[in-house]
């Protein structure tokens, strides 16, 4: 047996869940002194380069300030793309390039913990997405301005809110937030997202929520809720209820249905058939439910102002 058909084999074998794991945050000596920067976001990439200027530009436009993405093994050269924005410094671009059938879903947790290592202690607030997501406040104001009400707890959570195909059978031209429109309602398959203290965060053992020092895999939803994944010998729980009025995290879960089957082939090919029923369950809950939503849409003038200056006017 060749040592790919192997690596394949034990990730056959290996469930999930048992290739999480708990990655410990490295504390700064002087947790004292005041982090120099406010926001920052924190991504793991693989294959995304076509959809990264967008992602970018639109985090920078809500109120980011930077932007650390790790490359996990791209095929696509993302490099490329990025480069302007390496170049002005408003990205910093880590190569992570640890084999994904070893690995699974532990080299984003390992990118998260790296991040709230060597990064945390100059930002006030750390955020971490996926290029499919996009997050705004839903109001006038901007994202830093919103995170000022919530400085008293070690994390906000922000959750999904689940956009399907809108009818595009491939990949059609133009944004992100302008082709997919049609979601499901609020609450289906609502899960979190962390936006951290770094200096609260002990450790990280799963991408959604943070081990915080006031106790593990846990968050503050934006009416001051805790909202916490509870493991036991009866199962996973969670304490809380998911909110979204104040933030919205726009999960493009699907894009396309060419790219939604291409993601499927993948894991099939990497013996995670039983994730390919799972992810092909929500989609079809996605469109089962779908209605309108535009409520993004005016951040896009802006947006496209910004891309067409990067691009010379084009």
């Amino acid at each position: 047996m060749d040592l790919l058909a192997l690596f394949r084999r034990l990730r056959r074998a290996v469930p999930e869940r048992d290739l999480q794991t708990r990655i410990p945050v490295r504390r700064e000596p002087d947790s004292t002194v005041a982090p120099a920067r406010y926001l920052s976001l924190v991504g793991v990439v693989r294959n995304e380069a076509r959809y990264l200027p967008e992602w970018i530009e639109f985090h920078r436009g809500v109120g980011f300030e930077h932007v650390y993405l790790y490359d996990h093994a791209s095929e696509d050269e993302p490099h490329r793309v990025l480069a302007p924005f390496v170049a002005e410094g408003f990205v910093t671009l880590i190569p992570w390039n640890f084999p994904w059938l070893l690995c699974g879903s532990n080299a984003q947790i390992l990118a998260f913990a790296h991040a709230l290592g060597c990064f945390g202690s100059g930002w006030r607030w750390m955020a971490f997405l996926d290029a499919d997501e996009f997050l705004y406040p839903t109001g006038e104001e901007s994202l830093p301005h919103l995170l000022r009400d919530y400085e008293r707890f070690p994390a906000l959570l922000a959750f999904w809110t689940m956009f399907g195909f809108s009818g595009h059978e491939t990949p059609p031209p133009g944004f992100v937030i302008d082709n997919y429109v049609m979601r499901a309602p609020f609450g289906f398959h609502a899960k979190p997202k962390s936006i951290v203290n770094p200096r609260e965060v002990v450790a990280v053992s799963n991408p959604h929520l943070f081990d915080l020092t006031a106790g593990p895999r846990q968050g503050f939803t934006e009416t001051g809720q805790l909202f916490q994944k509870i493991e036991s010998g009866l199962g996973k729980n969670n304490v809380g209820t998911p909110v979204s009025v104040r933030l919205r995290l726009n999960h493009y879960y699907t894009r396309s249905r060419q790219e939604f089957e291409e993601k499927l082939g993948k894991r099939r090919l990497s013996g995670r058939a039983a994730d390919c029923k799972k992810l092909e369950r929500i989609a079809k809950g996605i469109e089962d439910t779908a209605f309108r939503d535009e409520g993004i849409h005016g951040y896009i003038p802006e947006l496209r102002d910004r891309l067409r200056a990067r691009s010379g006017g084009v």
